[in-house]
């Protein structure tokens, strides 16, 4: 898949009203948030189409104002 085909599914998934360029590396998690509910059924059409642009990353998706935050243990 190219960029432009990623770009093409990205856009075509439902609530998705824009794309940022990032520097996804090795072990980055990639979250996609939604401002809406999203159905369980939606949530998994988003995730199987993120594993084809990004198969090796682990996915989360976020939707009714849900954040996620990943805190490192204090030294």
């Amino acid at each position: 898949m190219n960029r432009r085909d990623a770009l093409a599914l990205l856009t075509s998934l439902p609530a998705v009203g824009s794309i940022a360029r990032a520097d996804v590396k090795p072990h980055s998690v990639i979250v996609i948030t939604c401002p809406g509910a999203v159905s369980k059924e939606t949530a998994a059409h988003i995730m199987k189409a993120a594993k084809k642009i990004w198969p090796n990353h682990q996915c989360a998706v976020l939707s009714d104002g849900m954040t996620l935050q990943v805190l490192d243990e204090a030294p």
